[in-house]
């Protein structure tokens, strides 16, 4: 089951402190207590639009989110709005996976987050493409 996120800010939290930043619109996926969230730049109509790596830590390089603790709900349509809260505003992010998540800092997409709390907008330049359409990723 997937779903598309427009862009908006959110309040994510890490070890040291919490922002409140700006993130670009997601595709967010889940089957059973497996999720995986990718960027894009705008909402897919095709299924052959890019997909970019997410600028958030804990999320493996094929879009998988490392769940640590966080006890996901098995994907439904009841339950994937509530799996997208917990990891994006309650989770606690680290930095396990944050290298090669935005351009700017491709070391730690955390000091992304530091340089973008409190701003309105995500800068789309700041996106990694991902070699992997929605297509595929849906199949």
């Amino acid at each position: 089951l997937g779903i598309f996120v427009p862009g908006r800010r959110w309040q994510v939290q890490t070890e040291a402190r919490r922002y409140e930043v700006p993130m670009p619109p997601f595709v967010f996926v889940g089957r059973a207590l497996d999720y995986s969230i990718f960027a894009v730049k705008k909402r897919p109509v095709t299924g052959r639009e890019p997909l970019f790596h997410v600028p958030c830590p804990n999320v493996h390089s094929h879009g998988t989110i490392c769940p640590g603790n966080t006890p996901f709900p098995f994907c439904s349509a009841q339950t994937i709005l509530g799996a997208l809260t917990l990891f994006m505003e309650d989770s606690l992010f680290n930095s396990h996976l944050c290298q090669h998540k935005c351009r700017t800092y491709p070391e730690d997409v955390r000091q992304l987050w530091a340089e973008m709390d409190g701003r309105k907008r995500f800068l789309l330049s700041e996106l990694i493409p991902v070699q992997r359409s929605l297509h595929a990723l849906l199949s």
